[in-house]
């Protein structure tokens, strides 16, 4: 059995912290709700609040620690990701439009659109605001995001209350089982003019991310759970993302050569990232849906794909 997946769960990681850090920069929430008006500030948090600090990840019972740093110059946004445990897990995004998110190298590439379809988030996700708590020292606002369908998951958001800034990520599946999380251990909330020319310098072994080209497609996706929609800019011939404004996919489509019989389809779940792969014997490809979204939302996904006549 062949699933694809990638190959060093080390940038799974890096890219969920990036992911878990920015997430709030793909949320324009409008509605009138004290839960809503925390999400806004969360999002403006993130696109003006220079911090630094060091992260904790858990999944499957693993734990990684990261030193994380963002600032903001102008219109534009620089952060730094380096594995504690790790030294080849580093990632840096500088200079990139304070929309951009970039939850990984590999396991996904997307550009918030800011569009209208995020401001219907709560469509989609019910949000309350729960018991306060306390997180890196300081004092945390609970946000549980619940989803409104079998397509999405759950998550449960811990907000600074001085600063509105991500403090605690929990994404959570439909029983409320908790299958990775994301929290700060330690966080400095001003950083110095020698701390920011460290955030935004790559050091040698960092991986700078970038945007891929824009690419016709031969195939497109034929089914799609209510509220999601492409993600523009970071597109190609081979790969295409997909958000709800929260929940974020991405499609693969790869040549493969079918000897004798067709192999079935094939999967693999690591936290809350889902790997789904079928084949398309008549094209001669396979198509991989990437995630964290249910297992069911990949499967629908990767058996939807419809393809352009030659």
């Amino acid at each position: 059995m062949h699933v694809w997946f990638p190959r060093n769960p080390n940038k799974v990681r890096v890219g969920a912290i990036l992911a878990f850090a920015a997430m709030a920069a793909c949320h324009n929430v409008m509605a009138d709700t004290p839960a809503a008006d925390w999400l806004k500030r969360m999002a403006e948090s993130h696109r003006t609040l220079n911090y630094q600090g060091v992260v904790r990840y858990q999944i499957e019972g693993s734990t990684n620690n990261f030193k994380i740093s963002h600032i903001v110059k102008g219109d534009s946004e620089y952060e730094s990701l380096e594995s504690l445990d790790d030294a080849e897990s580093s990632v840096v995004r500088h200079g990139h439009d304070l929309n951009c998110v970039h939850p990984g190298p590999e396991l996904l590439r997307l550009l918030s659109a800011n569009s209208t379809e995020n401001s219907l988030l709560h469509s989609y996700y019910s949000l309350a605001v729960a018991e306060p708590g306390r997180v890196a020292g300081r004092e945390s606002v609970t946000i549980d995001v619940r989803p409104k369908d079998v397509y999405r998951l759950g998550y449960r958001l811990g907000i600074d209350e001085e600063s509105g800034l991500l403090l605690k990520s929990e994404i959570l599946n439909k029983q409320g089982k908790v299958l990775e999380s994301f929290q700060y251990l330690v966080l400095d909330m001003g950083l110095s003019a020698e701390s920011e020319q460290a955030a935004v310098t790559p050091a040698a072994h960092d991986k700078v991310l970038e945007a891929s080209s824009h690419l016709d497609h031969r195939w497109k996706v034929g089914w799609l759970p209510d509220g999601f929609t492409p993600l523009s800019g970071y597109r190609d011939a081979e790969s295409l993302s997909y958000t709800d404004g929260l929940a974020v996919f991405s499609v693969f489509v790869e040549s493969f050569a079918i000897d004798h019989s067709v192999p079935p389809d094939s999967h693999m779940r690591r936290g809350a990232s889902v790997s789904y792969s079928t084949i398309y014997p008549e094209q001669g490809r396979r198509v991989t849906v990437v995630g964290e979204v249910p297992m069911l939302t990949a499967r629908q996904v990767a058996r939807s794909i419809k393809w352009a006549l030659p």
